[in-house]
């Protein structure tokens, strides 16, 4: 089953867009040894253990080189946003669903590009929560809809992340008290981890994003966060796995850091 909605952006001139939703540059590099979440430094990357030996792919240099451009133009999708783990929510209400909504409205109102928000609960089975099996499960909707939809560009498996007790992952932006944000990257260095062939151009598109971040909306952007497993950026070259916000932010603060999250986008794949 498909809900349509469709708005009527004025950007130079009026024109129809759809948002589809499918229902059902530092070098350093910093070892994280289970302390993701100590205070945020220069660094870019935060590595996890069993990734040290990823560390040359991470060659900033050579990263910043990498095309990441995108042709977002025209009323064809150009961007699929889905939820590998659409069960996690807020403080207050809501979850990534809604700020995934929040997201693809700003992309169509604001910036006049057509979206695919899926909306499928890849974390569920048979109605019971089930966060086994929930890539797998992704990997089959999201490459359902790829394949009708061969215009899109770019996806985004957006994400909550967890956090320990008493740590704030919030900052002010433009005077809006907005979730900080990450950018996760699986670098397939795990012993059993499944491969990605994609691993250059998804860190490439990861680092030029947290730079304009700290060019643009200092303090928003925390490190890059470096895992040994897969996780969802294999589907495509142009793809970003991002964590917004943690169980002690609100709803409000997530959909707040939509806005620079989709700024950002759009920025560095038009001018990459």
């Amino acid at each position: 089953m498909m809900v349509i909605r469709t708005f009527r952006i004025r950007k130079r001139f009026l024109r129809l867009l759809t948002v589809v939703l499918v229902l059902a540059v530092a070098s350093t590099i910093a070892i994280c040894k289970n302390q993701k979440y100590e205070n945020d430094d220069e660094d870019i990357f935060a590595m996890e253990e069993d990734t040290e030996q990823a560390k040359e792919m991470l060659d900033v240099k050579e990263l910043l080189k990498t095309d990441v451009t995108a042709d977002l133009s025209g009323n064809l999708p150009k961007v699929l946003i889905f939820h590998s783990h659409s069960q996690e929510g807020y403080s207050d209400s809501g979850t990534v669903v809604d700020a995934g909504d929040t997201l693809a409205d700003i992309l169509a109102k604001d910036y006049g590009i057509t979206v695919v928000h899926d909306v499928k609960e890849y974390d569920m089975d048979n109605g019971e929560k089930k966060l086994d099996g929930s890539y797998e499960r992704m990997e089959i909707g999201v490459k359902e809809i790829l394949q009708k939809y061969p215009s899109i560009e770019l996806c985004i498996d957006l994400h909550r992340d967890s956090a320990q007790e008493g740590i704030e992952m919030n900052c002010d932006i433009d005077g809006k008290d907005t979730a900080k944000l990450m950018l996760v990257n699986g670098v397939c260095t795990a012993q059993d981890s499944l491969k990605n062939p994609y691993i250059k151009e998804n860190l490439a598109l990861s680092l030029k994003m947290y730079m304009a971040f700290n060019e643009n909306y200092k303090g928003l952007a925390r490190r890059i966060y470096i895992k040994p497993y897969r996780y969802s950026t294999f589907i495509m070259p142009k793809s970003i796995l991002v964590e917004a916000g943690c169980e002690s932010n609100t709803l409000q603060q997530a959909q707040n850091a939509m806005y620079p999250l989709a700024d950002i986008l759009i920025n560095v794949l038009e001018e990459s």
